[in-house]
């Protein structure tokens, strides 16, 4: 598993994270990606798109990732 997806995975573990908190505060880009890796290697991680303010006064959607489960005993991760 790379560095950047024991990050993510360790952080999904604590509480569900935004693509926005996860660049601007662990520096991890592209974070969907490490979700499709994860994904691949058998965990279960739901995206929902939240609002957020601009810095314009107008509202965007980002997605927020929620660790639902892990794999099983015997799945490669």
């Amino acid at each position: 598993m790379s560095p950047q997806n024991t990050v993510l995975l360790h952080l999904l573990r604590q509480r569900p994270r935004t693509t926005g908190e996860l660049f601007k505060q662990y520096g991890i880009g592209r974070a969907g990606a490490r979700v499709l890796e994860l994904r691949a290697a058998g965990y279960d991680i739901h995206t929902e798109l939240v609002p957020v303010p601009t810095r314009y006064g107008e509202v965007t959607r980002v997605a927020r990732y929620v660790l639902l489960a892990e794999p099983e005993a015997g799945v490669a991760a």
